[in-house]
């Protein structure tokens, strides 16, 4: 749906951790994040779901930092230690995805590579 939508996807991620750091009621973290090839602005990205964010980087090549600034998308869940059981987990991440997929279905596609456009973003 981000391709569709005109985003250069390139890479993804969803992790699940145990967290050692001896938190009485979280148990576990999920993370989840995408990386794009491009920088778009936080006003293109306005209004994600919950527990969803937009950040920028950098790359690294050859121990340099690249001067161009990339975006990505993360959203983190904290699964309290009553809720860490694999079953509750995969609910967590599967809600988490859908959110971002009803989000991106209200994204008129045309309109969305239209904006993009107009603010000199590459498309691929």
């Amino acid at each position: 749906m981000l391709i569709e939508r005109g985003f250069k996807v390139t890479s993804t991620s969803l992790e699940t951790y145990d967290l050692f750091l001896g938190h009485p009621y979280i148990d576990k973290i999920t993370h989840i994040q995408i990386k794009f090839g491009a920088f778009y602005p936080k006003a293109l990205l306005d209004g994600l779901p919950p527990n969803w964010v937009h950040y920028e980087y950098h790359t690294i090549d050859n121990k340099r930092i690249s001067d161009y600034t990339y975006s990505a998308l993360s959203c983190s869940e904290h699964h309290p230690i009553t809720e860490s059981d694999t079953e509750s987990i995969e609910y967590a991440k599967r809600l988490n995805i859908s959110n971002l997929e009803c989000w991106l279905n209200d994204i008129d596609p045309a309109g969305f590579w239209s904006v993009l456009k107009l603010g000199g973003i590459e498309l691929y």
